[in-house]
């Protein structure tokens, strides 16, 4: 290789360590300019979205096709063990959220009172 190439590689790579260091700069500061964090609640029983709320989250995730699901993707993941374990440990960490979904849903940090 010659070293006009090397100089080439170096200068990219530079860039791009650069530009990560942007991107972590402009996160860290995101999350200390932001001045606070909201729970999710359920909306309220004569909101707009209280019917699309228990529909798919209620009946959904917390009723059996949310709990088939996730007992499909853990069952899923043990078979994928022998293929990949990092899809294996994607899907097991997917079929858990969906099982403890009603635990998980109150620390996404979106408050959703009304879609009106």
């Amino acid at each position: 290789m010659s070293l006009k190439q090397r100089l080439v590689q170096t200068s990219k790579k530079i860039k791009s360590a650069i530009n990560n260091t942007k991107a972590a700069w402009f996160f860290a500061s995101c999350a200390l300019v932001s001045n606070s964090a909201m729970a999710f609640n359920k909306p309220a029983a004569g909101a707009a979205g209280y019917d699309l709320y228990t529909l798919i989250i209620e009946n959904g995730l917390q009723g059996v096709p949310g709990f088939v699901g996730g007992a499909w993707l853990l069952a899923q993941a043990g078979q994928m063990m022998k293929e990949s374990v990092w899809k294996a440990g994607l899907q097991a960490v997917g079929g858990a959220a969906i099982i403890k979904a009603d635990a998980i849903l109150p620390t996404l940090g979106a408050m959703v009172t009304s879609l009106s």
